[in-house]
Protein backbone atom coordinates (compact mmCIF):
# COMPACT_ATOMS: atom_id res chain seq x y z
CA UNK A 1 0.00 0.00 0.00
CA UNK A 2 1.67 3.52 -0.87
CA UNK A 3 0.13 6.43 -0.42
CA UNK A 4 -2.92 5.95 0.91
CA UNK A 5 -5.64 7.41 3.22
CA UNK A 6 -7.59 5.09 5.52
CA UNK A 7 -9.77 7.62 7.40
CA UNK A 8 -12.86 7.51 9.68
CA UNK A 9 -13.61 3.53 9.05
CA UNK A 10 -15.69 1.61 11.90
CA UNK A 11 -14.71 -1.98 12.93
CA UNK A 12 -16.49 -4.36 15.13
CA UNK A 13 -13.54 -5.52 17.63
CA UNK A 14 -10.54 -5.31 15.97
CA UNK A 15 -8.53 -3.55 13.47
CA UNK A 16 -10.31 -0.28 12.29
CA UNK A 17 -7.90 1.19 10.08
CA UNK A 18 -6.51 -2.45 9.00
CA UNK A 19 -6.99 -5.94 9.58
CA UNK A 20 -4.06 -7.91 8.95
CA UNK A 21 -3.71 -12.22 9.57
CA UNK A 22 -1.17 -14.26 8.27
CA UNK A 23 -0.25 -11.24 5.98
CA UNK A 24 3.55 -9.84 4.58
CA UNK A 25 2.55 -6.46 3.40
CA UNK A 26 4.09 -3.11 2.77
CA UNK A 27 2.90 0.70 3.93
CA UNK A 28 4.29 3.40 3.14
CA UNK A 29 3.46 6.91 2.83
CA UNK A 30 0.04 6.07 4.60
CA UNK A 31 -2.21 8.11 6.73
CA UNK A 32 -4.88 6.12 9.27
CA UNK A 33 -6.87 8.07 10.97
CA UNK A 34 -10.22 8.81 12.93
CA UNK A 35 -10.63 4.77 12.55
CA UNK A 36 -12.29 3.01 15.29
CA UNK A 37 -12.68 -0.48 16.70
CA UNK A 38 -16.25 -0.50 18.32
CA UNK A 39 -15.78 -3.94 20.82
CA UNK A 40 -18.89 -4.59 19.12
CA UNK A 41 -17.80 -8.43 18.21
CA UNK A 42 -16.54 -11.91 19.09
CA UNK A 43 -13.70 -10.62 21.64
CA UNK A 44 -14.28 -9.11 24.68
CA UNK A 45 -12.53 -5.74 24.06
CA UNK A 46 -12.12 -3.39 20.69
CA UNK A 47 -8.28 -3.51 19.74
CA UNK A 48 -6.79 -1.34 17.70
CA UNK A 49 -8.19 1.17 16.09
CA UNK A 50 -5.94 1.78 13.68
CA UNK A 51 -4.33 -1.63 13.09
CA UNK A 52 -4.92 -4.92 14.24
CA UNK A 53 -2.10 -7.56 13.21
CA UNK A 54 -1.76 -11.19 14.18
CA UNK A 55 0.67 -13.54 12.55
CA UNK A 56 1.60 -10.74 9.90
CA UNK A 57 5.04 -9.57 9.15
CA UNK A 58 3.87 -5.95 8.00
CA UNK A 59 6.68 -2.99 7.31
CA UNK A 60 5.22 0.77 7.91
CA UNK A 61 7.43 3.31 6.81
CA UNK A 62 6.60 7.27 6.55
CA UNK A 63 3.17 7.01 7.87
CA UNK A 64 1.05 8.13 10.34
CA UNK A 65 -1.19 7.06 12.49
CA UNK A 66 -3.50 9.63 14.44
CA UNK A 67 -6.84 9.69 16.49
CA UNK A 68 -7.67 6.31 16.23
CA UNK A 69 -9.80 4.80 18.68
CA UNK A 70 -9.12 2.82 21.14
CA UNK A 71 -5.48 2.87 20.37
CA UNK A 72 -3.43 3.06 17.36
CA UNK A 73 -1.32 -0.56 16.77
CA UNK A 74 -2.55 -4.04 18.70
CA UNK A 75 -0.13 -7.02 18.29
CA UNK A 76 -2.02 -10.02 19.02
CA UNK A 77 -0.11 -11.34 22.25
CA UNK A 78 0.40 -15.14 20.65
CA UNK A 79 1.76 -13.37 17.48
CA UNK A 80 5.07 -14.12 16.41
CA UNK A 81 6.50 -11.04 15.57
CA UNK A 82 5.67 -7.23 16.19
CA UNK A 83 5.00 -4.98 13.23
CA UNK A 84 8.19 -2.65 12.03
CA UNK A 85 7.44 0.86 11.88
CA UNK A 86 10.45 3.48 10.86
CA UNK A 87 10.32 7.17 10.33
CA UNK A 88 6.36 6.93 11.29
CA UNK A 89 4.45 9.08 13.61
CA UNK A 90 2.37 6.96 15.84
CA UNK A 91 0.41 8.12 18.27
CA UNK A 92 1.22 6.89 21.92
CA UNK A 93 4.55 6.65 20.42
CA UNK A 94 6.24 3.11 18.72
CA UNK A 95 9.41 2.31 18.92
CA UNK A 96 11.78 2.22 15.62
CA UNK A 97 14.00 4.45 13.91
CA UNK A 98 13.04 7.53 13.23
CA UNK A 99 9.45 7.41 14.54
CA UNK A 100 7.61 10.28 16.15
CA UNK A 101 4.95 10.80 18.72
CA UNK A 102 3.91 14.27 17.87
CA UNK A 103 0.54 15.79 16.57
CA UNK A 104 0.64 16.01 12.92
CA UNK A 105 -1.43 19.18 12.69
CA UNK A 106 -3.52 17.56 10.20
CA UNK A 107 -6.09 19.92 8.16
CA UNK A 108 -8.54 19.73 5.21
CA UNK A 109 -7.08 21.80 1.86
CA UNK A 110 -8.79 22.54 -1.18
CA UNK A 111 -10.94 18.71 -0.74
CA UNK A 112 -7.94 17.20 0.57
CA UNK A 113 -8.29 15.83 4.17
CA UNK A 114 -5.40 15.39 6.65
CA UNK A 115 -2.78 17.65 4.67
CA UNK A 116 -0.09 18.77 6.85
CA UNK A 117 0.24 22.18 8.39
CA UNK A 118 3.10 24.06 7.53
CA UNK A 119 5.39 23.73 11.13
CA UNK A 120 4.02 20.20 11.38
CA UNK A 121 6.77 18.07 12.66
CA UNK A 122 5.71 15.50 10.12
CA UNK A 123 7.20 17.58 7.32
CA UNK A 124 10.57 16.75 5.87
CA UNK A 125 10.73 14.00 8.25
CA UNK A 126 10.29 11.20 6.23
CA UNK A 127 13.11 8.98 4.72
CA UNK A 128 13.92 8.16 2.00
CA UNK A 129 14.21 9.76 -1.94
CA UNK A 130 12.63 13.61 -1.63
CA UNK A 131 9.23 14.73 -2.70
CA UNK A 132 9.76 17.17 -5.54
CA UNK A 133 6.81 18.39 -4.56
CA UNK A 134 6.64 22.38 -5.66
CA UNK A 135 4.99 23.15 -2.01
CA UNK A 136 4.66 26.88 -2.83
CA UNK A 137 2.18 26.25 -5.44
CA UNK A 138 -0.21 24.19 -2.72
CA UNK A 139 0.43 27.42 -0.49
CA UNK A 140 3.00 30.46 -0.08
CA UNK A 141 3.17 29.07 3.68
CA UNK A 142 4.48 25.76 2.64
CA UNK A 143 7.08 27.11 0.24
CA UNK A 144 8.50 28.60 3.20
CA UNK A 145 8.06 25.19 5.71
CA UNK A 146 9.01 22.75 3.21
CA UNK A 147 12.03 21.67 1.37
CA UNK A 148 11.97 19.01 -1.03
CA UNK A 149 12.92 16.63 1.20
CA UNK A 150 9.81 13.58 1.60
CA UNK A 151 7.37 14.22 4.10
CA UNK A 152 5.46 11.36 6.58
CA UNK A 153 2.05 10.97 5.49
CA UNK A 154 -0.24 10.08 2.25
CA UNK A 155 0.52 13.00 0.29
CA UNK A 156 4.64 13.10 1.55
CA UNK A 157 7.05 10.65 -1.00
CA UNK A 158 8.44 11.23 -4.57
CA UNK A 159 5.39 10.75 -7.40
CA UNK A 160 2.44 11.81 -5.50
CA UNK A 161 2.18 14.95 -7.64
CA UNK A 162 -1.16 14.43 -8.55
CA UNK A 163 -3.39 16.04 -5.59
CA UNK A 164 -1.29 19.30 -6.47
CA UNK A 165 -3.74 21.51 -8.63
Amino acid sequence: MTHCLLLENLAGSLGGGLYSTWTTAAVTHCTMSGNAATGEGSYDLPNGGGLFSYRSELAFMNSILWRDEPNEVYVDPEAVGDPVFTHCDVQGGYPGVGNIDADPGFRSYADFDCVLWPGSPCIDAAAGEDDAIPWSRVHPAYGRHNLPVADMGAYGGPGNLGWIR
